[in-house]
This record gives structure tokens, sequence and C-alpha cells, in this order.
């Protein structure tokens, strides 16, 4: 599943419980019960599962106008797991997931 779809998935779990109401709503997500998880190819040959133990959701959902809700994630960069010792070391190295500038 694309990372869009999981937090797609996400926000229309957290909708399912709402009331209609006049003010915007807000939802948090309930980390002990959800998981942010993706996959990445292997040079084609094969699909490799990651997850990231540490992140926060929140969702602000305005009944009346839905275009103008709003859905927050935040993810801790290095509580990667791809389930494997050495690309884990790789992707939490310094100045990895900083960009070409570092």
């Amino acid at each position: 599943m694309k990372p869009l779809g999981v937090i797609a998935c996400m926000a229309l779990a957290m909708l399912v419980s709402a009331e209609t109401s006049a003010e915007p709503q807000r939802f948090a997500m309930d980390t002990s019960h959800s998981r942010i998880v993706f996959s990445i190819s292997h040079f084609g040959y094969s699909m490799l599962p990651g997850i990231f133990g540490e992140f926060d959701a929140e969702l602000l959902y305005d009944h009346e106008t839905p275009s103008t809700s709003h859905l927050s994630v935040t993810i801790q960069a290095a509580s990667v797991d791809m389930f494997h010792e050495r690309l884990n070391n790789h992707l939490k190295a310094d100045g990895f997931s900083n960009g070409p500038n570092g």
C-alpha cells in the first residue's frame, strides 16, 4: 500500500465515529493501535517492508466545509525499522534523511 493510501485510511478511520457538528472536530490518532507501514522495491527483485514506530497524527475535520479539513502527520524518521540491521543503520546514519544538502 502506498504511504498516501495509508494516510487516507487513517483519516477515514478517524471520521467513522464523527458526529455532525457546526464546529470543526479534532481527532487525535491512537498511536498505540495504529501503524505506518510501507514497502520499497529492492532493485525490482523483491519488496522490503518497513515501519515507523514513532509518529503522531491529527485530523481537524470541518463537516460543513470538508475541503477546509486538515490532516497533520509527524513521523520521527529515526524510528524507521526495515527489519534488517545493516539497512536500519544506513538509514539512521547522520545526513541520510536530511536530503542532498545534509
